[in-house]
């Protein structure tokens, strides 16, 4: 699951989902962060006018949700990997999940 989660978050979904599809990697679920400003993206130019209707993979549009579904679904202990994580990620909805 990559959750997108910084800036214009339904632009780097986009940005995203033309990635995984370049990479024949639909089988990656993608989700859709809190939005935290709208900042432009460089690498837009890229993603152009790609419509995330043609994305055949999974999409959530809570991305933060289902990355707590992912977690809850684990019978171990889980390992994150994130750039940042914003004040209002997972352990925002659910305290117990920090450390």
């Amino acid at each position: 699951l990559i959750v997108t989660g910084f800036g214009d978050t339904s632009a780097r979904t986009r940005l995203v989902a033309k990635m995984l599809e370049r990479m024949d990697r639909m089988d990656v679920p993608i989700g859709t962060g809190v939005a935290t400003g709208s900042a432009p993206i460089h690498q837009m130019r890229w993603a152009g006018e790609y419509e995330m209707t043609r994305y055949p993979g999974v999409v959530h549009r809570d991305g933060v949700g289902a990355m707590i579904d992912v977690i809850h679904a684990e019978p171990g202990p889980n390992t994150m990997y994130f750039k940042m994580w914003p004040p209002h990620g997972p352990c925002s909805r659910r305290p117990g999940l920090s450390p």
